[in-house]
């Protein structure tokens, strides 16, 4: 994936939208985490956490109506250890 086909990720409104509504929907199955509850209580803190490693992933480079939300779960699940890792 170009930096350039990230950043465009980065500022497109409906991707931060679906990211967003991803990540708090799959919180949901994390009743455990400090961070899936920080999550569920205030969702843009989703889309803070994953947007850079989600569009890294492979396959988002393309434009964001390519993206089918089983991409967005699946790459949501793959870095979740990750992101949480990072978790203050």
């Amino acid at each position: 994936m170009s930096y350039a086909d990230q950043a465009a990720l980065y500022n497109d409104y409906a991707f931060r939208a679906r990211l967003e509504a991803a990540v708090t929907k799959e919180s949901r199955t994390h009743a455990a985490s400090e961070m899936a509850s920080a999550i569920l209580k205030f969702p843009p803190k989703g889309t803070e956490l994953f947007l850079p490693w989600v569009t890294t992933e492979p396959g988002f480079d393309v434009a964001e109506s390519s993206i089918t939300d089983p991409m967005l779960l699946s790459a949501i699940q793959a870095v979740w250890p990750s992101v949480e890792a990072t978790y203050p």
